[in-house]
This record gives C-alpha cells, structure tokens and sequence, in this order.
C-alpha cells in the first residue's frame, strides 16, 4: 500500500467517523429544547384548565379578581401563548435540523468523493476489460 493510498484510507477513516459522530449526536440546542419545554409546560397547563375547567377566579398575590367575561378572555391568551411556543419550537427545530444536516453532509462529502473516484475507476477498468476482449476477439476472426 503506497503513502498517499494510506493516507486516503486514513482520511476515508475519519470522515466516516467524524460522520457517524454528527449523526449520533443532539440535534437540538439549547434554545430550541427550551421552547420544547416551555410549550410543553403551557400545554399541560392548557390542557389542565379545559379537561377540569378550573379557571382561577382570583390570583391574590397579584389583586387580580376575574369574572365570567376575563376567564374566557383568559382562556383565549393561553391557546395564543401555546401557539406562540408551537411555532418558537417549529421554527427552531427546522433550524436545528438543517444545520445538523448541513453539518453531516459535510462530514461525509470526502467519503462520497472517495466512493464515486472509485466506481468511475472500476467502470473505467470494465470497459478497458471489455474493450480488448473485443479487439482479440476480432483478431481471432481475421486469423481463421
């Protein structure tokens, strides 16, 4: 094995590994699980309030008395905050998603490189192949 089909090899080698490193690892930053979190938290609480109707009437320690009018109202900004955090995480996570598939792609384009040089160079070497055994097969024509 010559020096530079070693260091290919070797290269080859830490694409694949830099590769399957990306593609094991979190594709979610820290923004984006936090918007997972905090819809997911107003979600349960969403969800709390509509399945057992339990609106608060008051919350003392802010003074804040609510009447029939204020719970609906109130019920209201809840499902926009939760759509507001559906779309926060929406958003960062197609974000992620592209940067980590961006980053993989790009870990991988040397091996892909690699892969097609040596199909064209089998491909190559077959139609060589084939292409003397026509000329000696026309060869044995012309000599009988």
């Amino acid at each position: 094995m010559s020096p530079s089909n070693s260091q290919e090899g070797e290269q080859s080698t830490r694409s694949s590994l830099r590769a399957a490193e990306i593609a094991l690892s979190d594709p979610l930053k820290a923004e984006t699980r936090k918007a997972r979190l905090y819809l997911l938290g107003v979600s349960l609480v969403g969800i709390t309030i509509v399945q057992t109707g339990l609106v608060p009437q008051e919350i003392t320690t802010l003074g804040l008395t609510f009447g029939e009018a204020d719970r609906k109202s109130l019920l209201s900004i809840l499902a926009l905050v939760v759509v507001y955090f559906l779309v926060a995480f929406a958003v960062y996570g197609v974000s992620d998603f592209f940067a980590w598939r961006y980053a993989y792609a790009n870990a991988r384009w040397p091996e892909m490189e690699e892969e097609d040089r040596k199909k064209a160079d089998v491909s190559h070497r077959s139609k060589e192949a084939a292409s003397s055994t026509v000329v000696e097969q026309i060869r044995l024509l012309e000599d009988h």
